[in-house]
């Protein structure tokens, strides 16, 4: 199990990659296409975590325990690969590797 974090230039980027891979739904009471928590790919199982905009904090709290946060650049998608790390599916965008992870599955 592996999560491949990637970052699109925007949501319609990742929605064009989701559309291109053939893992966006249509939902039967609105026609509209949605993303599904989870597609199987080859057999295999993959989580789709749509995150859209990260911030990270810039500066020290305040005393009401606030911290200053800027966006990081990007709309961002998490993908949590049950299957082996070579077959892994590539669906475009950039894969990124934060330092630390700013989100993480719970399983």
């Amino acid at each position: 199990m592996q999560t491949i974090r990637l970052r699109f230039a925007d949501q319609a980027a990742a929605l064009d990659a989701l559309r291109s891979a053939g893992w966006l739904t249509i939902d039967p009471d609105t026609s509209a296409e949605t993303v599904p928590p989870l597609v199987h790919v080859d057999g295999v199982r993959c989580d789709i975590d749509m995150i859209g905009t990260l911030y990270e904090q810039t500066g020290d709290m305040d005393a009401e325990g606030n911290a200053p946060t800027a966006a990081l650049p990007g709309y961002h998608v998490n993908l949590l690969w049950w299957g082996d790390a070579i077959a892994s599916p590539s669906i475009g965008g950039e894969v990124v590797d934060p330092n630390p992870a700013l989100r993480e599955w719970l399983i």
